[in-house]
């Protein structure tokens, strides 16, 4: 019954047809599914009771505060590679519109926009950049 009214709720949010199944509402919603929710919950529950027998390696909270700032994270290697893509979708005055910038060893290999039907969303607007990107490489 959950997982049924979880369905309805997702469905309204992504604005899906009825027949999609549970699994790919909550994909497209970016809603955990309630069966990995209530395992990782149970898990949480015999661990912190002492029920599990065998050791489970956990996060330690830290305060917000003493929390490292991104920018100060250093990263041991950095890999470069040859290809540069770029991409963007946007809707905005009701007008949609994606586009894509493809950089080989850091020269313009190509460039494209796209004009997109008024009725596209902004995100379809994305996914169709990102979709272009690759029929282009």
């Amino acid at each position: 019954m959950v997982q049924s009214a979880q369905r309805f709720i997702n469905i309204k949010i992504t604005m899906a047809y009825r027949t999609i199944s549970y699994e790919a509402t909550c994909v497209m919603a970016g809603v955990p599914h309630k069966g990995i929710v209530i395992a990782v919950m149970v898990q949480m529950y015999k661990i912190k009771h002492g029920l599990e027998l065998r050791e489970q390696e956990c996060d330690m909270t830290m305060q917000v505060n003493k929390w490292p700032h991104p920018a100060r994270r250093v990263s041991s290697e950095m890999t470069t590679y040859p290809i540069e893509i770029y991409t963007d979708g946007s809707k905005e005055n009701g007008k949609v519109g994606a586009g894509v910038v493809i950089n080989w060893k850091k020269q313009l290999a190509a460039q494209c926009k796209y004009k997109l039907q008024n009725c596209c969303s902004n995100k379809q607007a994305e996914e169709i950049a990102v979709l272009k990107a690759i029929e282009k490489t």
